[in-house]
This record gives C-alpha cells, structure tokens and sequence, in this order.
C-alpha cells in the first residue's frame, strides 16, 4: 500500500487548480468579448461613413456641366412655351431628388437706362429673379401640374437661393441656383 501523500505542495496545487482554471477562463471570455466588441463598433463605424457619404453635401456636382446642360434645356422650353413636350427634360435635369433642390438658371441683361453703379446690383437681382421663377414652374410641373411658360405662375419662398455659379456673356449674366423643393409654395 502506498503511503498518503501529506506533501503541502501537492495539496496547495489541487486547492489552486480550480480558480486557476476559473482566472483563465474569465480572461479568455472577456477578450473573446473585447474583440466582438472592436468588430461591432468597426461595422458601425464603417456604416456610419457609407451614410455619411450618400449624404447630399458629400456629394459632387460638376456645376459648369449642370449649367451646360440645363441651359439649352431651358431654350427650347423659352422658345415654344406653349409646347409642354420640352418640360419633362428639363425637369428631369433641374431636379435633384437626393437633395430635394432644383437647380435654374437665371438671366439678367444689362439696362442700360440705369446708371452705370447701378447696373451690377441690378443685372444679378434680375439673373436671381428669373431663376427664382424657373423654381416655382420647376415645382408645378413636378406636382403634375404641366402648366406651360405663357401662363403666369407665382409663388412664395420660405428662404432663398444658393448661387452656385456665375457666367457672364456679353451684357448678360447667368447665374446657376440652387432652390429648395420645400422652401417653394405656388400660389
């Protein structure tokens, strides 16, 4: 027969055996949870900056290729504006559903009945006028309502235009806006 161990050593072990086993178990989970915790926040993060990027001021416009485009769009309907064919084009290009905006094109000629000061400040005021109308019949032919340009339309504006840019030709401005679709109430 063997004799009893009674070595403190060998006893001290086996009481030590099961919390050890307890600590690394512990340590184990925790660092599985960390790192579940580190991938979590990196999928939030990475979703974050998708959102972010679809949001409409990170997005880029060629402004200058807008212009261009929507400036001959807006001819044809000027030139037959008892003929709603044209709209649904120009409508197409001047409207920005991401954004909610549309985008016109206003133009203002030189007067030259006006003091030559006072010419600028009028010819801009003049360009921001006529896009601010191209807005409000941009608004009632997206409600459905293709009413055409030799019929007169008016409206209201709960805040203003962005001016985008800027072209002069000769003794005419052109300015490309941005309007608001909410800000625009037909009257």
């Amino acid at each position: 027969m063997a004799p009893p161990n009674n070595n403190p050593i060998n006893s001290m072990n086996k009481k030590l055996y099961i919390p050890l086993i307890l600590v690394i178990t512990f340590c184990i989970i925790s660092c599985w949870k960390e790192k579940e915790k580190k991938v979590q926040q990196e999928q939030v993060e990475s979703s974050v900056s998708i959102k972010e990027s679809m949001k409409p001021e990170n997005r880029v416009v060629n402004y200058d290729s807008l212009f261009n485009k929507l400036l001959p769009l807006g001819n044809l309907v000027l030139q037959n504006p008892s003929d709603t064919a044209h709209i649904r084009p120009l409508l197409d290009a001047a409207y920005d559903s991401v954004s909610g905006v549309f985008y016109c094109i206003g133009k203002g000629t030189m007067n030259p009945k006006l003091p030559e000061a006072a010419q600028q400040q009028a010819i801009k005021r003049a360009a921001q006028n006529t896009g601010m109308r191209w807005a409000i019949y941009l608004k009632s032919w997206q409600k459905g309502n293709m009413v055409s340009l030799d019929r007169n339309l008016s409206g209201q504006f709960s805040a203003g235009s962005t001016l985008l840019l800027e072209k002069n030709v000769g003794d005419t401005l052109f300015q490309l806006l941005s309007v608001s679709a909410d800000d625009i109430n037909i009257l």
